[in-house]
């Protein structure tokens, strides 16, 4: 075999495992890409009886995603193409349950800072609860100038009770809300991020908007979807530096970020936040929205405004 043919031969088996290892490595790569959980209920969890999955395994289970969302969330965000931005970037900011503790030390601070909340109510627990305010206070937070808006009747997972119950639960809650304060009632948040189709087809009948979650993107102009709106999950182990990092990058990118809130000051419970970390971070945003750099606005008055421009 002359020297010709070796040089040939060579070639072709070093072109093979070059090819080969390309495969290997994309494949090696594909399989260990971190992915995160929807907290929605998939198909396969909806036909899993009662008897194989509980509520609290469900809310833990949500509390471990939560967790890793964090930790993935601090990574560099990739940009977005220009006809993805809002012409500004906006800030929701979200409560949810209707919490006393909230009413009682998170209120003052957004007050403090000028910023008006979306405060969603469980209206089957308030005036019976007494970790959840009552009607009088809902309404004394109306007057101030923040957005009540419906949380469901019982805080039940949606897609794992009878349809004609998740629809009571949906049309039930904003009735109430609505003969209480006398206004339209336009966005419901859905109890642990917890929705399906039939779920987004029911909340248009009585809402403009449902409110979702998602930690690993924020809402911009290609993704917006009015019945499964993105938001994030602020947690007791959320830390500033990953708090900036989150409204930093939605402004760069000129997206539209919900940060949801559940207690204030109650301890140790994961959806607790101490009132000195809520207090840094308003006075955070306030920076951003003294430089002109964000708008903060309720979630419904957000999203009409976003959708006007």
């Amino acid at each position: 075999m002359n020297q010709g043919n070796l040089k040939i031969i060579f070639s072709v088996y070093f072109s093979a495992i070059t090819l080969i290892l390309i495969i290997l490595v994309f494949l090696f790569v594909r399989a260990n890409t971190n992915t995160f959980i929807s907290l929605q209920t998939n198909n396969s969890t909806a036909n899993t009886s009662s008897s194989d999955i509980t509520k609290e395994n469900l809310v833990n289970q949500i509390s471990l995603n939560l967790k890793e969302w964090e930790i993935s969330s601090l990574s560099q965000s990739s940009k977005i193409n220009n006809n993805e931005q809002f012409k500004q970037a906006v800030i929701s900011i979200d409560v949810d349950d209707g919490w006393l503790s909230t009413y009682n030390n998170g209120f003052p601070i957004f007050n403090k800072y000028g910023f008006k909340v979306t405060d969603y109510i469980i209206t089957g627990d308030s005036n019976i609860k007494s970790v959840y305010i009552n009607y009088d206070q809902v309404k004394e937070l109306a007057k101030q100038g923040h957005s009540i808006q419906s949380h469901t009747v019982s805080h039940q997972f949606l897609t794992r009770i009878p349809e004609t119950k998740a629809e009571s639960e949906l049309k039930d809650s904003t009735e109430k809300l609505q003969s209480i304060l006398g206004t339209k009632i336009e966005v419901v948040a859905t109890p642990y991020c917890d929705s399906n189709k039939f779920i987004r087809e029911t909340a248009k009948k009585y809402y403009q908007l449902l409110r979702n979650c998602d930690q690993t993107v924020n809402n911009t102009k290609k993704n917006l979807d009015s019945y499964s709106l993105k938001a994030k999950i602020i947690l007791n182990t959320t830390t500033l530096e990953q708090y900036k990092t989150w409204i930093n990058e939605a402004i760069e990118n000129k997206e539209w970020i919900i940060l949801v809130y559940h207690r204030v000051g109650e301890g140790d419970n994961q959806y607790s936040v101490d009132t000195n970390i809520l207090e840094e971070q308003m006075k955070f945003i306030k920076s951003k929205t003294d430089n002109k750099e964000v708008l903060v606005l309720p979630t419904i008055t957000a999203y009409n405004s976003l959708v006007s421009r």
